[in-house]
């Protein structure tokens, strides 16, 4: 995508929580001032600005986001466990403290050394990349895209 060097550019998503995210983003011959002029009027509008250094394409959260989908596919795929799960499990271990603390103050009040230990220990590798997930492509296959269409992992219809 071609943009002009002084034009800002901004990006937004509503996350599950319903919480408005805004992320500003600059190329590196942006000016500063325009990038600063719209990140003050984001906060003016009542919105979260998360200035980024540099651009990278997925920005943060939707990395974040796909490094989990991954991750949650992997298991789904080869018998591991159930959305149930998965679901129970994250809801009641790290995403409450991540909400409240982010990520990386939850590794701080958790200790650096412990998450160093986590890399160092090799108990767990990540899962291959694949382009589609078995489980992901058999939900679009049958029509189950979540919410809006009454399925999804779960039965909404009732």
């Amino acid at each position: 995508m071609q943009t002009p060097a002084d034009t800002p550019l901004t990006t937004y998503l509503i996350a599950e929580q319903a919480r408005f995210y805004r992320l500003a983003y600059s190329y590196l011959r942006q000016r500063e001032d325009a990038l600063d002029a719209v990140v003050e009027l984001l906060r003016k509008g009542g919105k979260t600005p998360v200035r980024m250094q540099k651009f990278i394409r997925g920005y943060i959260v939707n990395r974040l986001q796909q490094c989990l989908n991954q991750e949650v596919f992997y298991l789904l795929d080869n018998g591991y466990c159930t959305p149930e799960d998965i679901d129970l499990a994250v809801k009641t271990s790290f995403i409450p403290r991540a909400m409240v603390l982010g990520l990386c103050k939850r590794m701080d009040f958790g200790g650096v050394d412990m998450t160093a230990n986590n890399f160092r220990n090799r108990s767990y590798t990540m899962p291959p990349a694949t382009d589609m997930p078995k489980t992901l492509g058999a939900l679009v296959e049958a029509g189950d895209l979540g919410v809006k269409t009454g399925k999804g992992f779960y039965d909404y219809s009732k």
